[in-house]
């Protein structure tokens, strides 16, 4: 599960909680959107990709499920090269 996901899952318990709207959970996302997070809303926008909810979730699960495939690969050979020394 990446970090992403845990956010998400935490950021939906609060919106259902909280009774948000999508278009309400849409804006208080892109306000808390911070550093490479934050570099995913401007794609979407220089795409033209609507900046609902569903396709900004959509944008950052894919953006941080690929880091962090590429992290644990990256994990994962150096404790098999520790391994082999």
């Amino acid at each position: 599960m990446t970090d992403f996901a845990v956010y998400q899952t935490q950021f939906e318990l609060i919106a259902r909680d909280e009774g948000w709207s999508e278009q309400g959970k849409a804006r208080r996302m892109y306000q808390n959107l911070i550093g490479s997070a934050a570099t995913v809303l401007q794609q979407l926008s220089l795409t033209n990709t609507p900046a609902t909810y569903a396709n900004l979730a959509a944008a950052l699960n894919k953006q941080f499920a690929v880091a962090e495939t590429f992290e644990q690969r990256e994990r994962e050979f150096y404790d098999r090269k520790q391994a082999e020394n």
